[in-house]
């Protein structure tokens, strides 16, 4: 038994890990088959409950940066279900931007930014551009943002605080909703 994902997260399987999880939340491993022209498959399931999460996202695109994949929508295969389709709408993301200058306003380029969610787990990065501005696609939720340079720039986390190992949560989380969110500067002075 098993079956396959259609829809636009179907083409997305390839870049965005797939996982399928049990009744319990366990990842299954060695369900996954990916065809070269058809879409992700999931086969050999036995009847049970199971738990479909794409990227970040759990079946029906919600966010799900740090939930549990039970709390999603669950696929039952039941003893005469036959090989079927899913069809997965893709995650809708939004954009976190800002700017890292240093003390005279001056753009600094090659500064990275690192995203992190509100359990502290890594969630993305950016890299400043020639004029300073950065811009990450994120999923919906809290975020905590943070510099990382090898220039000699302090680093800090979000908004303007000395962190050059400190937790990422010491600083101000961000809510990236229904909206792109911009203004998320960094202002670094010499000294890191």
């Amino acid at each position: 038994k098993g079956f396959y994902v259609s829809g636009p997260a179907a083409s997305s399987g390839l870049t965005r890990p797939m996982t399928l999880f049990d009744a319990r939340g366990v990842p299954l491993v060695e369900v996954l088959r990916l065809t070269l022209f058809a879409s992700p498959e999931f086969v050999g399931l036995p009847t049970g409950t199971y738990y479909l999460k794409v990227g970040d996202s759990l079946f029906d695109a919600i966010p799900c940066l740090d939930c549990p994949p039970t709390s999603g929508r669950p696929i039952v295969i039941a003893p005469d279900t036959p090989y079927f389709g899913l069809d997965v709408p893709a995650a809708v993301t939004r954009t976190l931007s800002g700017a890292v200058r240093d003390a005279s306003s001056t753009g600094l380029s090659t500064i990275t930014v690192e995203l992190y969610t509100d359990a502290g787990r890594f969630a993305g990065s950016a890299v400043t551009d020639l004029f300073g501005n950065y811009s990450a696609s994120l999923l919906p939720g809290l975020y905590y943002a943070r510099t990382r340079n090898d220039r000699g720039y302090v680093d800090k986390v979000f908004a303007d605080v000395a962190c050059a190992s400190c937790d990422v949560r010491r600083g101000t989380g961000v809510v990236v909703g229904s909206d792109n969110v911009a203004g998320i500067d960094f202002s670094l002075a010499l000294g890191g």
